[in-house]
């Protein structure tokens, strides 16, 4: 009988230490970090599907023709429009 009360004894004392910080607010955590609300640039891609789907963007002030956005995006050209570019541009 007295193993058991010595058992329940410990078991209150290891639970009171635990719950005393909580309880008693000695340890508080800090704020959380606030985190960033933009988005990052998107990466420039290392390496494009070949997939044929042309498109036209402006690299330099002219426009030049692509077989995917990807490979625009790769070159740095802005502007991208699916399709060919046409004659007049």
């Amino acid at each position: 009988m007295r193993a058991g009360r010595v058992r329940l004894f410990a078991g209150i004392v290891a639970i009171s230490m635990i719950a005393a910080p909580v309880v008693g607010g000695a340890t508080e955590m800090p704020p959380p970090t606030p985190q960033p609300t933009a988005q990052p640039a998107r990466p420039l891609p290392q390496f494009c599907p070949e997939i044929y789907q042309p498109v036209c963007a402006e690299k330099l002030g002219r426009p030049r023709g692509y077989p995917n956005d990807c490979f625009a995006r790769m070159d740095g050209a802005a502007d991208i429009k699916p399709g060919l570019c046409s004659p007049s541009q």
